[in-house]
């Protein structure tokens, strides 16, 4: 009875212990990751070629140069990136931000993932549609279950589009962006790859989530 009771407890409970920030991105001062956690790496957090430039501050980062137009611009985006290191993979589970438009900013933001850098296939993990104030909103994403493996690299990106204007601007909360999950030893038939749908995400106005192939 007693081996069943240990059995049970770590079957069920050890995976959920496990599971932790894996890596943050202040944004007060410029886009380095920090907290990185032991087995994982991290690049900066970077802007999209069709924007303005990407501020710091004790705000956050944020840009101006949104697309006015009804649907998402490849070039204007926020991006991080995540990765294990060799002989480890990634099970990616939680991505925790606010963001907050300018009165003029941002109507409309989608959230996309891939492992490949031009985005040539992705998952979009959210899709949110921003009320016309400029609040601060909490966009975290829960339930994620995405499976980096090692070698490969997880590039996630916000997009932001219908700006009410281009000189508008929109930014990421100072202290609240960071990537939760958990980083693994990696058995060697260990080859799958896969994403599901996200679980929760606390609502904006209306938020969609649409999976496509990853």
């Amino acid at each position: 009875m007693i081996k069943f009771f240990w059995c049970t407890y770590f079957v069920l409970f050890i995976p959920l212990l496990l599971k932790s920030q894996l890596v943050s991105w202040p944004l007060t001062t410029n886009g380095n990751p920090t907290n990185v956690s032991p087995n994982v790496s991290a690049g900066i957090f970077k802007n999209g070629t069709g924007l303005n430039t990407l501020s710091f501050g004790t705000s956050g980062a944020s840009c101006s140069g949104w697309t006015t137009n009804q649907t998402v611009d490849s070039a204007d985006y926020f991006q991080i990136t995540i990765a294990p290191l060799t002989g480890y993979k990634l099970t990616v589970q939680t991505l925790a931000f606010s963001e907050r438009r300018s009165s003029t900013g941002i109507r409309t933001y989608e959230v996309r993932a891939s492992k490949t850098p031009t985005f040539a296939t992705y998952t979009t993990l959210a899709n949110v549609s921003v009320p016309d104030n400029d609040l601060v909103r909490d966009g975290t994403i829960t339930g994620l279950n995405l499976i980096v493996l090692s070698g490969e690299t997880l590039y996630i990106r916000w997009y932001g589009y219908q700006a009410e204007s281009s000189a508008g601007t929109w930014r990421i909360q100072a202290n609240t962006l960071s990537v939760s999950g958990t980083a693994t030893p990696m058995n060697t038939n260990d080859n799958d790859s896969y994403a599901s749908s996200p679980t929760q995400q606390i609502p904006s106005d209306t938020i969609s989530s649409t999976l496509n192939n990853f």
